[in-house]
């Protein structure tokens, strides 16, 4: 059960992740396609950039809305796989889920804003794993808080969920779903 629990915990994130890419693919929510700084700048610099947008935080906040209430329905079913987390409010699991992972996405964002990398510009290989890790790690850390979650289980979810993104992210690049 260990394993499968530490795999329902990754659910919120990789499926609002698959539908804000499917979003990007067809242009879905085009009103939520702005950017979240509004072209503000610090230190002669955008806070985020152009690619950090609201509607990136919509998808990952109402998403993982989404399966969490799912998941929840499923713990009060019974359901052992499922991570006794979802067993608390699913609105506020999914908000803590979507508004942690996209928290951490800004935060690398205005990291690399303040090094002078641009929106999408790739660096290497240090670059891309913190890109694959930042939203996350972020995320295991507020469940950690919150609801005080097993940090071993946690690892476990930041390894296999960076090596999903990882194999998701190759598999939308070849069937031209991202870029």
């Amino acid at each position: 059960m260990f394993l499968l629990q530490t795999i329902s915990l990754l659910l919120p994130i990789l499926v609002a992740g698959v539908f804000f890419v499917v979003a990007i693919k067809y242009k879905l929510c085009l009103a939520l396609n702005r950017p979240i700084d509004n072209g503000v700048q610090f230190n002669s610099q955008p806070l985020f950039g152009k690619n950090k947008t609201w509607r990136g935080v919509a998808f990952y906040i109402v998403g993982s809305i989404g399966v969490c209430f799912l998941l929840w329905l499923g713990f009060h079913q019974g359901y052992t796989w499922v991570h006794p987390i979802f067993g608390h409010n699913p609105i506020l699991v999914g908000f803590l889920y979507g508004a942690s992972y996209s928290m951490g996405e800004l935060i690398n964002s205005f990291i690399k804003r303040r090094l002078g990398i641009r929106p999408g510009e790739d660096t290497g290989v240090l670059q891309q794993t913190i890109d694959t890790v930042d939203g996350m790690l972020l995320t295991i850390i507020v469940l950690s808080v919150v609801y005080g979650a097993n940090w071993l289980q946690l690892l476990l979810v930041l390894i296999m969920g960076t090596s999903l993104h990882i194999a998701i992210d190759v598999a939308m690049k070849r069937r031209c779903l991202k870029k």
